[in-house]
């Protein structure tokens, strides 16, 4: 009973203890980006650091001041370790008032209007173990892998750290987009293309986070797609993320109606995410504010003679249907391509011709539609 008793006291006085205590709260505690600048956590000059999260202190019971540990560590490797970055609370935090520092206040040598610094910072000095790291920093950027701030509490004049949380930076480069097929940089020759679908090709270092969207666009048979005119001219015939159709990696083959003559500038380009725009995890990307883009590639479509032979062919049968607003049509000057759509699906040579065929002698309806 007596031992029952002494549990009994222990749990309540432990119960005590933690109720009096203080807890910390990284928002958000997760972020990508596919470039960090080495000057993006700067200790020596905190103000210049983007603001890639928040740390909220919360505490319960009476008001007291607190120390903060910060560990930074690089894909596990700890980089500035336990005992270097120190951090005293200038005034006692109440209950029911938290206090927000943001990641300025906890990678900082300079003391701040909530913090007391007691600690001197040297990231080149840090790495000197780790080669790959160094080098990468000396460059100005931070290597692929994961950025984390651990950070512990406790009261002051305590020595039981109470809480602690990591805020993670993933971090994966994305590097130079290079287009390989159809057509040729932009300001050269436009090779010419023929047959559909038309298939896109190219290499780009694909990232967990990052999409690749794709963009076409059209030009007049008498105009030349040069560097200085194409982004302000020609007719976006095609944007995977304009038309919602997302992501399309290192190559796409769906179907394009293009047209005889007409020349085509394409290029594919990747939202760039730094220290100033990085994303949560599972989030879409919301607009092009910043981009990784590819040069431009041009080509001239032209029609194959076959696809003109079996075009001619589908005139000629038509006008044997003896529908009054075919015949119209044609007397009108309007050409078939072609091309046959049946129940989603497109249709070129032998087949389109054996569907316009298969017409003859049968009843059906004619519609136009834009």
């Amino acid at each position: 009973m007596k031992r029952f008793h002494l549990l009994m006291i222990i749990l309540l006085f432990s119960a005590m203890l933690a109720a009096q205590g203080f807890t910390v709260d990284f928002m958000p505690k997760r972020l990508m980006v596919n470039h960090f600048s080495t000057f993006d956590i700067d200790p020596l000059n905190p103000q210049t650091q983007p603001l890639l999260t928040s740390l909220r202190v919360n505490k319960f019971g009476a008001a007291q001041r607190f120390d903060l540990q910060v560990q930074i560590k690089w894909n596990n490797a700890v980089i500035v370790g336990e005992g270097e970055a120190l951090y005293g609370s200038i005034h006692a935090i109440p209950e029911g008032n938290p206090l927000n520092l943001s990641n300025r206040d906890l990678v900082s040598n300079e003391s701040g209007l909530y913090l007391q610094s007691q600690t001197s910072i040297d990231l080149m000095e840090a790495v000197k173990a780790y080669p790959t790291l160094k080098e990468a920093l000396m460059a100005g950027y931070f290597p692929d892998g994961n950025l984390e701030l651990h950070v512990s509490i406790k009261a002051q004049g305590t020595t039981m750290w109470e809480d602690s949380d990591v805020f993670t930076l993933v971090i994966r480069n994305a590097g130079a987009i290079y287009l390989s097929s159809p057509g040729s940089r932009i300001n050269t020759m436009p090779p010419q293309i023929s047959g559909l679908p038309v298939s896109f090709f190219w290499n780009a270092v694909a990232t967990s986070f990052n999409d690749q969207y794709l963009i076409i666009k059209e030009f007049a048979p008498n105009e030349i797609p040069e560097s200085n005119t194409v982004e302000s001219r020609g007719a976006v015939v095609y944007d995977s993320f304009r038309d919602g159709i997302g992501s399309v990696e290192s190559g796409f083959s769906e179907y394009i109606p293009f047209n005889d003559g007409c020349y085509y500038a394409w290029q594919v380009y990747s939202p760039l995410h730094d220290g100033m725009s990085p994303v949560l995890p599972d989030t879409r990307y919301s607009g092009p504010a910043k981009r990784l883009a590819s040069s431009w590639h041009v080509f001239q479509y032209v029609e194959d003679s076959q696809s003109q032979l079996i075009a001619g062919e589908i005139y000629g049968i038509l006008s044997q249907l003896q529908n009054d607003l075919i015949l119209n049509l044609l007397l009108q000057g309007y050409m078939p391509t072609g091309e046959v759509f049946l129940d989603g699906r497109s249709y070129r040579g032998q087949e389109a011709l054996d569907i316009i065929e298969s017409l003859a002698g049968k009843d059906f309806q004619v519609e136009i539609k834009d």
